[in-house]
């Protein structure tokens, strides 16, 4: 089964974000956005903003910092700072945020904290 016919809100959702219909067909609900599309920061962002401006989602539980670095920690990592409190953005430092879960999302048009 593909995202189409098992969740065709999400399908919707990642249709708005600008995904083909083949990306979206190698996608599954474990699909994560930072780690596997590589979605991060501002692009991060604006497109879970979808969810709120097209598809009504209350997101006011979402707390970005556990899913994506923030854009200055993705401007400026070669600040020894950044290397000294241990904050370099790499992907395992941020939980995984699936399309299983924006799916859950969609279908309660409410984000749970996870």
């Amino acid at each position: 089964m593909n995202i189409e016919d098992t969740e065709p809100g999400l399908w919707r959702f990642l249709k708005r974000a600008g995904y083909s219909d083949r990306q979206i067909a190698g996608m599954t609900l474990e699909t994560r956005m930072l780690h596997d599309l590589r979605l991060r920061g501002d692009n991060f962002l604006d497109t879970l903003e979808i969810l709120v401006t097209e598809f009504d989602v209350d997101m006011s539980a979402f707390d970005w910092s556990r899913y994506t670095p923030s854009e200055g920690e993705l401007l400026f990592p070669w600040l020894p700072i950044s290397w000294l409190l241990g904050k370099y953005p790499r992907h395992e430092n941020y939980e995984p945020l699936t399309l299983g879960m924006i799916a859950v999302a969609l279908n309660e048009k409410r984000w749970q904290s996870h």
